[in-house]
C-alpha cells in the first residue's frame, strides 16, 4: 500500500498520493509548494523533521495517540527536557561514536547544515561506495528514520545496526528496528539482516576502552520480521490520527508509564484527586482496577474490596487525616540505635561507558558522601563531607575520608541502606586492603527506611511512598523544594558534567556547593527524623 505524503499547513496536515521512492518528501515550512515531477509528489527545502513521522514519534504514538498528536500539534509542550535524562542522552552518543570504530571504513552520513534534505541527498550518494555509513538518513511516504549503522553486505544489501545502552534486548527496540526497515524498504534499500548491539554488562575496563568487547551483538532479523507485519496498519492509524485538528481524548492507563515515562502525565492526569488509588502503596495494578471502575480517591474505596494491611493503614490515616503511629514498633526500632550515631548518604554516577580500570558498566562510583555525627538523643549533629576533585578514581580517597570519619563503635544509620551496602562492598572488593574495616561498617549499620516501610509510621502526605524524600516533609516540615540541586539523578548528571567536561571554574565550584547542600540535606533529614520519632515516642 502506498502512503501519501504529509505536509503541514498551520495545524492541518495534508495527504497527497505519491509513488513510493528513494526519496519522496513534501513539508510545508513558507507556504509555497513545488512540484518535482513525480505523480502527486511535492519536494520544498526542509527545515527539520517536525513535518515528518520519525522514529521516535512513531514508537510514542505507538505507546499513546495523545502523545503522537500532541508532538506533532504541540510541541511546545515537549520544550523542557528533563535534566535526569541527560546523562543518559550523553552516554548515547559517546556509545554511538565507540560503536563506529568496530566499523573503520564507515562514513558519516549526516550534512554540516543538518537539514532533512541534505541528509537525504548525502546518504543517496554515499551509498554508491558501499561503505558502512553511520546516521545514513531516508524517508519515504511521509516516514523518516536514520540508521545508527548500515553496513554493506553481499549482492547490493545491507544489514542495519541500532545501538542501544542498555544491557540487553527489550521488546521496543524490535518496533524500533521495523519500523527503520519498513523506511528503508520504502526508499528502495534491500535490508539482509537486523542487529541490536547492546553494552555487555559482563566487560571489564583494564585500560584503553575495547569497543569489541564492550559490545554485544545480537541477531533480531526473524523478530523484527515478526513485528513488521503491524507496521503498515500502524502507520495508517497514526497519520490518521496526525490528521485530527483536535487532540483526542484517551482515558489514562498502564501505557502511560510503559516502555517511555510520558511527560504528559501532570496534563492527563491533572483530573484525580491528591489521594488518588494511583497512590496506594505497591498496589498500582489495583490502583488501575479501582480507577476502571471508577474509584478515583482512597476514602472511596468499597470495605469490601481486598487490601494488604499497609494499604489498609495508608486508607485509613487518608480518612481520619492524621499519621497512624505504632508506638511500640517505632520505641523498639528507637532503642537499637547505639551512641555516637553516624548518619550516612553517599552520591554515586554510573556510567555505560566504565571511566576507571576494573569497573563494569553501570557500576555504582561513588564521588560523595556525607555523614552527620550525633554523640547523644537530641545533640547538635557534627558534619563531616566529601567531595571528590579532578578527573582522576574518585574510590580511594572515598574510602580514605570515610574510614577516618567513621569512629570504631556507634550505629551507622542510612536511609535504605541496602544501597550503602551495595556500593561498600563493590569497593571492599575492589580495594582488598580496606575490606576489613568497611565489613565492620557493614556490621553497625541500620536502616531508617524499615520504620517507614513497614508502615509503624505513615502520614497522610506520603502519598503511599516511603521514601525520603517523602517521609521528611511530611514528619518534619523539612523538603529539597529550595535547593538548586533536588535528586539523586540531578546530582550524578551535574557531577559528571563539571568535573569530566570542560565548563568555567566558577560554575565547577557553584555546583560543588549545590551538591554539598543536597547530599547534606539528606544527612540533616535523617537526623531530624530519628528527633521528630523521638518526640512521638519519647
Amino acid at each position: 500500500m502506498n502512503r501519501p505524503t504529509v505536509f503541514l499547513d498551520g495545524l492541518n496536515v495534508i495527504r497527497t498520493s505519491c509513488k513510493p521512492q528513494f526519496v519522496s518528501f513534501c513539508v510545508m515550512t513558507t507556504g509555497v509548494r513545488k512540484h518535482n515531477g513525480n505523480s502527486g509528489g511535492y519536494s520544498v527545502k526542509l527545515d527539520a523533521e517536525p513535518g515528518w513521522l520519525t522514529k521516535s514519534k512513531f514508537l510514542y504514538g505507538n505507546q499513546c495517540h495523545k502523545w503522537l498528536w500532541c508532538l506533532w500539534h504541540r510541541p511546545e509542550l515537549f520544550a523542557q527536557e528533563v535534566q535526569g535524562n541527560q546523562m543518559l542522552y550523553d552516554e548515547g552518543r559517546r556509545l554511538g561514536q565507540l560503536a563506529r570504530l568496530l566499523y573503520p571504513n564507515g562514513i558519516e552520513a549526516v550534512s554540516d547544515d543538518n537539514s532533512v534534505e541534505q541528509r537525504l541527498r548525502k546518504t543517496r550518494e554515499l551509498l554508491k561506495q558501499r561503505r558502512p555509513l553511520f546516521e545514513a538518513a531516508f524517508a519515504s511516504n511521509g516516514v523518516y528514520a536514520q540508521a545508527d549503522v548500515l553496513n554493506p553486505v553481499a549482492h547490493d544489501s545491507w544489514d542495519v545496526i541500532e545501538v542501544k545502552s542498555a544491557t540487553g534486548v527489550k521488546a521496543e527496540y524490535l518496533l524500533d528496528l521495523a519500523f527503520q526497515v519498513h523506511v528503508y524498504n520504502g526508499a528502495g534499500l534491500e535490508i539482509r539482516r537486523c542487529w541490536i548491539l547492546h553494552v555487555n554488562p559482563e566487560y571489564v575496563r583494564e585500560g584503553e576502552i575495547e569497543p569489541e568487547k564492550l559490545f554485544k551483538r545480537v541477531d533480531v532479523t526473524h523478530e523484527v520480521a515478526d513485528t513488521s507485519r503491524e507496521i503498515e496498519s500502524r502507520l495508517d492509524e497514526m497519520f490518521a490520527i496526525i490528521r485530527q485538528k483536535k487532540c483526542p481524548e484517551l482515558e489514562i492507563g498502564p501505557h502511560c508509564l510503559s516502555p517511555y515515562s510520558c511527560p504528559l502525565q501532570d496534563l492527563c492526569w491533572d483530573f484525580l484527586p491528591r489521594h488518588n488509588v494511583l497512590t496506594l502503596y505497591g498496589g498500582r495494578k489495583k490502583g488501575w482496577e479501582l480507577l476502571n471502575d471508577g474509584v478515583l480517591s482512597l476514602d472511596e474505596i468499597p470495605a469490601n474490596y481486598p487490601l494488604t494491611q499497609r494499604q489498609k493503614i495508608q486508607c485509613d490515616a487518608v480518612r481520619k487525616g492524621r499519621p497512624h503511629i505504632n508506638r511500640k514498633a517505632v520505641s523498639q526500632f528507637l532503642q537499637q540505635l547505639e551512641y555516637p550515631v553516624y548518619y550516612m548518604d553517599f552520591e554515586t554516577f554510573a556510567t555505560a561507558i566504565p571511566m576507571f580500570d576494573g569497573m563494569r558498566p553501570y557500576q555504582m562510583t561513588p564521588f560523595q558522601f556525607s555523614v552527620d555525627r550525633v554523640d547523644r538523643p537530641g545533640a547538635r549533629p557534627v558534619h563531616f563531607g566529601f567531595l571528590a576533585e579532578g578527573r582522576s578514581d574518585p574510590r580511594p580517597e572515598f574510602l580514605e575520608n570515610l574510614n577516618a570519619c567513621l569512629g570504631p563503635s556507634g550505629s551507622v544509620v542510612a536511609y535504605n541502606a541496602k544501597f550503602e551496602e551495595g556500593v561498600l562492598s563493590d569497593l571492599a572488593n575492589a580495594f582488598p586492603r580496606h575490606a576489613g574495616w568497611v565489613e565492620k561498617i557493614k556490621a553497625r549499620m541500620l536502616d531508617l527506611l524499615r520504620p517507614f516501610r513497614g508502615f509503624d509510621y505513615y502520614h497522610p502526605e506520603q502519598l503511599g511512598s516511603a521514601s525520603l524524600k517523602s517521609v521528611l516533609p511530611a514528619l518534619t516540615g523539612h523538603s529539597y523544594e529550595s535547593l538548586d540541586i533536588k535528586d539523586g539523578n540531578q546530582a550524578s548528571y551535574e557531577y559528571v558534567r563539571t568535573h569530566f567536561c570542560d565548563v568555567p571554574e566558577a560554575e565547577r565550584e557553584q555546583v560543588r556547593r549545590h551538591l554539598e547542600a543536597y547530599c547534606g540535606q539528606d544527612t540533616g533529614g535523617m537526623v531530624a527524623i530519628v528527633n521528630a520519632l523521638r518526640e512521638l515516642c519519647p
